[in-house]
């Protein structure tokens, strides 16, 4: 008889890392990069270019939308200092601690994008950006998204991943089944003996229910103990008789 519940039992037990390893991010990918990506980027387009980008005012002589910006700063120098964020004169305007110096001007960044920008700095500035700050009216950087779909794994589609190698060859049902016997036997395990129909019932009713099928559920079960025998079994639940069958 094929029942496929086995393998989700074993598989509960196990865990699932070894089977989805792929989906995990590259070791060579640096977290700086995501950082800025999500939240300083963002934070600059959606608050500072309007009035510090090279295609618009460009207000006191900063430009935001290039690292060459920010280095070269306006007309009262270098935005910031990497690794020092209170020596930087751009966390001192978003911090509202002078009256004459205070960006944006009309409403206040939120905290939590002010702590941001205070991580930011205190972990070196990180800002993959390039651009001339000198050049006035040229157009903002540009994102590549071909690029950036081809650098990252979350654009790249799902492939199915190789078998591991297993002694019982005979044992897997599924390809599921190889990368949980593939485990078992590097702990030095065997696959316990396939359950009986009357014990898979009873854990698949434990599972969803939290009781235990009653004999008439049972007795109708093993009258046709395949996957669709369960299926009209868990229709079919009465919770109130259930119930009423557990406390008798």
């Amino acid at each position: 008889m094929r029942f496929p519940f086995r393998s989700i039992v074993v598989l509960v037990s196990l865990g699932l890392p070894a089977l989805f390893s792929s989906t995990k991010l590259s070791a060579a990918e640096d977290p700086r990069l995501e950082f800025f990506e999500t939240k300083i980027r963002p934070l600059f387009a959606e608050r500072c270019y309007e009035c510090h980008a090279a295609e618009t005012k460009r207000k006191g002589g900063l430009l935001l939308d290039s690292r060459s910006g920010w280095e070269i700063g306006g007309e009262t120098g270098p935005a910031l200092v990497p690794g020092d964020p209170e020596a930087s004169l751009l966390m001192r305007a978003v911090s509202y601690e002078e009256p004459d110096l205070q960006m944006p001007p009309k409403n206040r960044l939120s905290e939590r994008q002010i702590a941001d920008l205070r991580q930011w700095i205190q972990d070196g500035a990180f800002d993959p950006r390039e651009g001339d700050a000198a050049a006035i009216g040229q157009p903002a950087e540009s994102i590549d998204i071909e690029a950036r779909k081809a650098a990252h794994w979350a654009w790249h589609a799902v492939k199915p991943p190789e078998l591991p190698e297993v002694q019982q060859k005979s044992w897997p049902r599924q390809s599921l089944d190889s990368f949980i016997l593939a485990k078992l036997e590097e702990a030095g395990l065997t696959p316990n003996e396939e359950a009986s129909p009357q014990v898979l019932l009873r854990r698949l009713f434990f599972d969803l229910i939290g009781l235990p099928p009653s004999p008439d559920q049972v007795r109708a079960f093993m009258a046709s103990p395949a996957e669709e025998g369960v299926i009209e079994e868990i229709d079919e639940i009465d919770s109130e008789a259930s119930i009423s069958n557990f406390l008798n």
